[in-house]
């Protein structure tokens, strides 16, 4: 039987992604924490500080109108 290769065949639908949890702290800082898998000994963790929120939020939505936004075509 011939391997198959997980990392980069168009059957692959959908892969597995680590938990990601969202909260502030008792600081007022947004936290991204995610999961640790099998590899790591702890969560990775993001610290946002509370006035950085809404610039972060702000690149967020700036970043997702971009992947929205259908290709330019470029003229030669």
């Amino acid at each position: 039987m011939s391997e198959f290769g997980w990392s980069h065949s168009e059957n692959v639908i959908f892969h597995s992604y680590a938990a990601v949890a969202v909260y502030v702290n008792e600081d007022g800082d947004l936290v991204i924490r995610q999961k640790q898998d099998g590899y790591e000994d702890e969560d990775s963790v993001v610290i946002i500080p509370g006035d950085m929120v809404p610039r972060l939020l702000n690149r967020i939505a700036f970043a997702a109108d971009l992947k929205q936004s259908p290709p330019k075509l470029v003229e030669k």
